[in-house]
């Protein structure tokens, strides 16, 4: 499978907005910074973990229906939650199932995590919550090689 963009690179730019925030803060707002990592640091994890599942599976978590002449997801629930189920479902058939199972439940989270930074204004997000979100990402990429 030919890669044209390693979303790798939206984990790093993550690591690097955090060990740098003296750069942004005074630009814009510290919570501002802390949403864009949340971001960045769940599609890295999300994507990295869509091409695992088609380079180690063989699963698409979208295919095209002839009838519709569209692409239909392959479960009735959003790409972001089949992500994660299938990811669970195929950990049964690795040695390492536990922390394929646990690598899931961070991508939930950091879902959950991306939600409430993307679209709930009224939540307060902390350094905390970005430093977090940083770790699941790197214990995503480390599991799922």
């Amino acid at each position: 499978m030919t890669i044209a963009f390693d979303f790798a690179h939206y984990y790093i730019l993550a690591s690097i907005i955090l060990e740098n925030l003296e750069l942004f803060s005074n630009r814009v707002s510290e919570e501002s910074i802390y949403r864009s990592i949340i971001n960045r640091s769940y599609y890295a994890s999300y994507n990295h973990t869509v091409q695992w599942l088609k380079r180690h599976h063989d699963i698409e978590l979208r295919v095209f229906n002839p009838d519709t002449n569209r692409y239909e997801n392959i479960e009735k629930k959003t790409v972001h939650k089949i992500a994660y189920s299938q990811l669970r479902k195929v950990s049964s058939k690795h040695n390492n199932k536990h922390f394929i199972k646990t690598a899931a439940s961070k991508l939930e989270d950091l879902y959950d995590k991306r939600i409430i930074a993307d679209y709930k204004d009224i939540e307060i997000i902390s350094i905390e919550d970005a430093k977090d979100s940083i770790d699941e990402a790197k214990y995503i990429f480390k599991t799922l090689q």
